[in-house]
């Protein structure tokens, strides 16, 4: 074991001989146990991330690689590299919250709201969006206007996008836009 292992275990004495039931909950020792009888097995890595606790109680996130590998003796063992993933796993949760509260607000909103690329691609839509045009978030993010909209509209929107990309400025004018029951001026 290297040095970053004793983020884990502080001590070689702590850990060095035992087994897993010895140096983790059961549920966590049943998991490893289960992954090193995978590798033994069928000779195969695996890999993922796991919940470990530090050596003082923390909850973190690891990214483990197990591999069969040979003693001196000729006996199989399993190999392993842990790399601590628990800023970046913080980190993404953090992320991940933050974009659903944002989605929340603007859901909640009741103008029609949309977020768009350089390209025209839509990264966010509203509720009030979806509802207007039948389309759900997960249908036309990614997609440019030219997918959502007939040529001429979209030719259109796509160059008032333009235009404030162009001045950097704000920009206030009427679009024509196609619904169900006809075009609609926003």
């Amino acid at each position: 074991a290297n040095k970053a292992w004793e983020r884990f275990h502080r001590f070689p004495n702590e850990w060095r001989g035992k087994t897993d039931e010895e140096l983790w909950p059961s549920a966590m020792a049943a998991t490893c146990r289960e992954s090193d009888r995978g590798v033994l097995g069928t000779d195969k890595p695996t890999e993922g991330m796991e919940t470990v606790r530090d050596a003082e109680g923390r909850l973190c996130y690891a990214w483990i690689v197990k591999f069969s590998i040979m003693s001196p003796t000729g006996q199989r063992c399993i190999g392993g590299i842990v790399q601590d993933m628990t800023e970046p796993k913080l980190a993404e949760e953090a992320l991940r919250h933050s974009e659903q509260q944002l989605q929340a607000i603007l859901d909640f909103c009741p103008a029609v709201i949309q977020v768009k690329d350089l390209h025209g691609r839509y990264l966010i839509v509203n509720r009030r969006w979806e509802r207007l045009f039948h389309r759900t978030r997960k249908e036309v993010c990614g997609v440019s206007v030219h997918d959502v909209f007939p040529k001429a509209g979209a030719d259109a929107l796509r160059a008032n996008d333009l235009r404030v990309l162009t001045t950097q400025k704000m920009l206030e004018v009427e679009e024509r836009v196609p619904l169900d029951d006809g075009e609609h001026i926003f």
